[in-house]
């Protein structure tokens, strides 16, 4: 039996067994690859930047605060060297690393252990900065280079981010997996009454950075037909709409069930996502979810949208250009009013999430891969 451990950071073990309240989404295939006898599957939450109680692990604090300043890159050694959390990791034949922060401090025990194999989910790993000191654009990506030589398998949720992968480090080309992010179908799919009327609610979620919160917070004031709710956490210093409603919503924090999200989902007609240019795969999450329960997605186009060959506009998704608030608000309008359209968007959407974006054909790829490095 191979012994698996994924590595996440805090929020999934108090939520992992209220499987009522909260999809599997975020799990990234742990809950039936635990359902398989061919393996042994354990959870390790880390808890980053919590204050250490010993010497020992506040010179650890210390070594990540400076590596983190030198290299701009997490660094978390305090949180994972202590003695409960080594010997899990000892026994281990695998470790999953749900994000690349969590990944760079466990290069070490990567580096020379090399019974011990790496899936790492890549988060923003390769996401170019500007306005770096000079010591760090030479230690950053010296470092990198050798821990995407340490590690053994890096999954791309994105497939623009994945080419970019590969253009950037074609030497480790056998390294890079691309896995589309799935969703818990079974648990979003709400069936949708198909002559539900169609209402005026727009819904906004998100928290990464690569949400364009500034237009999101302009843009009820060219609908002011409508109602909006924005559920973030990442808007703080907005002034009260008459047509707004702001909920704070952040997963890893637990503020809100994902029962609750899902009922915010099959209550509007319209998701909405303005993201800004960038090569990850943001809003994809969000996007998945409202489309398994049948809520059609007005995205921004950007150079990272995950499959830009299988989302078609106005066929599964709604696509637009540029962050013009009369184009937004013109083009939600007609949408409004365009029941047939809504409705086969809807559908198409479902359908896709129900074939190609489901847990389950996630998981298979995953084993796959593990029974590849194993």
């Amino acid at each position: 039996m191979k012994k698996i451990t994924y590595i996440f950071g805090g929020g999934r073990l108090e939520k992992i067994n209220d499987q009522d309240s909260f999809a599997k989404d975020f799990y990234y295939g742990f809950h039936l690859l635990n359902n398989n006898k061919k393996y042994d599957t354990k959870i390790l939450e880390i808890y980053p930047f919590t204050k250490s109680k010993t010497k020992y692990l506040s010179i650890l604090q210390k070594i990540d605060i400076l590596l983190t300043k030198l290299i701009f890159l997490q660094f978390h050694f305090h949180e994972i060297y202590i003695k409960e959390n080594l010997k899990r990791i000892k026994n281990s034949d695998l470790l999953i690393f749900s994000n690349d922060r969590l990944a760079f401090s466990f290069f070490p025990i990567l580096k020379f252990n090399k019974n011990i194999k790496s899936i790492v989910f890549v988060m923003g790993l390769l996401k170019e900065h500007e306005n770096l000191k000079i010591y760090q654009k030479i230690l950053r990506p010296f470092f990198l280079s050798i821990f995407i030589k340490t590690v053994d398998k890096f999954i791309f949720l994105g497939k623009s981010e994945y080419e970019f992968a590969l253009k950037k480090y074609p030497q480790y080309e056998e390294k890079f997996i691309f896995i589309s992010f799935a969703v818990d179908y079974n648990f979003w799919n709400l069936n949708k009454k198909k002559t539900e009327k169609i209402n005026n609610q727009i819904l906004f979620i998100g928290n990464d950075g690569n949400r364009n919160y500034d237009f999101i917070k302009e843009l009820p004031k060219f609908l002011p037909e409508f109602n909006f709710i924005i559920i973030s956490d990442q808007i703080k210093d907005y002034k009260e709409q008459k047509n707004v409603n702001f909920v704070a919503g952040n997963w890893s924090k637990g503020y809100m069930s994902d029962k609750e999200l899902s009922k915010f989902y099959s209550q509007s007609f319209l998701t909405i996502l303005p993201i800004k240019n960038t090569i990850q795969p943001s809003g994809q999450s969000v996007a998945l979810q409202s489309m398994a329960t049948g809520t059609p997605v007005l995205i921004s186009k950007f150079d990272g949208f995950w499959e830009k060959d299988i989302f078609i506009n106005d066929e599964n998704i709604f696509f637009i250009e540029h962050f013009k608030y009369d184009d937004w608000a013109k083009l939600i309008r007609i949408l409004n009013k365009n029941p047939q359209l809504i409705e086969k968007v809807s559908l198409n959407g479902k359908d896709l999430i129900k074939n190609k974006y489901n847990l389950e054909t996630f998981v298979t790829k995953i084993e796959k891969l593990i029974e590849t490095i194993t």
